[in-house]
């Protein structure tokens, strides 16, 4: 059985997001509201925009949920490890894209204390985990140097 190895990538892949979230998820309204701004939309207050954004990703959340849970089989490992690669991959774009909006390239990373220069160091703090689902992808949704099998064929794991 294969479980552990992947339950090893996922751990990994965990401690990526975690320190990546931590900045995105302290940073992501004070971009909005310092660098970018929000659009004077029948008066609305900050905080109603970001119930209204917070919503809408809720429901887009779902709504990606179920299209590609009915699309793909997700039980199978190996569409489950190029799912999560391609999900991954959409993340640290989407983060270096909006850490990068409504400046220039070059002045966000000539910028080292800015708000813009965290996000993207949040970004690129989740890129690793890329590697790790790709090694995953190639060997079929499974790290083979974590697959702790003995000369037998049986696992190390006792199962």
């Amino acid at each position: 059985m294969r479980g552990r190895p992947v339950l090893l990538i996922l751990l990994a892949v965990a401690v990526f997001f975690g320190m990546s979230g931590e900045g995105f998820d302290r940073l992501w309204e004070a971009h909005l509201l310092k660098e970018i701004g929000l659009p004077p939309l029948a008066g609305m207050e900050p905080v109603v925009w970001f119930g209204l954004i917070n919503a809408g990703t809720l429901v887009l959340d779902y709504l990606a949920t179920e299209i590609l849970g009915y699309s793909l089989d997700v039980s199978n490992v190996a569409v489950a490890a190029r799912l999560l690669f391609v999900l991954n991959a959409l993340t640290v774009v989407g983060v270096l894209a909006f850490a990068l909006a409504g400046g220039p390239v070059v002045g966000a990373t000539g910028t080292l204390a800015s708000i813009r220069a965290a996000l993207a160091n949040a970004a690129i703090v989740l890129s690793p985990a890329l590697l790790l689902y790709g090694r995953a992808v190639r060997h079929g949704g499974v790290d083979p140097s974590l697959d702790a099998r003995n000369d037998t064929g049986k696992s190390n794991y006792g199962y």
